[in-house]
């Protein structure tokens, strides 16, 4: 399975994978509920994005999205290798790397807690979607690829959140 959920409640659960879908969504909820759907197979958000990958540049190379919208990031990777695209911060990113976290569980959040990070990994020559919705509270300032080496390379791009 290609694809993850990663919603943060704040209560303590952990919403379950959606393992036929192939969308990810990234929800930070300070009150424990559920404010956003998850776009059915295929059904992408107003906001598209479409994402080029390759060894090891993003393009569009700078992410710019507005705080309370949906959007969906289309990534196509036009490389010879795996790569994932993350949607992250850049300490939450350095923490990972220097703690030399081989896996890449189904979802991750950063150390205060109130953020979850949205991946998707995705094949060489493959097309993946994921789904993210940016609460206007979210704290997000990058998208990266974690993989051994990959950000090293220069597999990452500075994210802003407008409004």
């Amino acid at each position: 399975d290609d694809t993850t959920a990663a919603d943060d409640h704040h209560d303590g659960t952990d919403v379950a994978e959606h393992p036929h879908d192939d969308t990810t969504a990234a929800d930070d909820h300070h009150d424990g509920t559920d404010v956003a759907e998850h776009p059915h197979d295929g059904e992408l958000a107003g906001t598209v994005v479409e994402v080029s990958v390759t060894e090891f540049s993003f393009e569009p190379s700078v992410f710019t999205v507005t705080a309370g919208e949906t959007v969906s990031f289309v990534v196509t990777n036009n490389g010879r290798v795996d790569h994932e695209f993350r949607i992250t911060t850049e300490h939450a990113a350095l923490e990972h790397l220097e703690s030399h976290q081989g896996d890449h569980a189904d979802h991750m959040t950063s150390e205060d807690g109130h953020h979850a990070e949205s991946f998707v990994l995705v094949a060489s020559g493959a097309t993946e979607t994921m789904t993210v919705v940016f609460d206007h509270d979210a704290e997000f300032d990058m998208a990266g690829c974690l993989l051994p080496g990959h950000w090293e390379a220069g597999l990452h791009a500075p994210m802003t959140i407008e409004g």
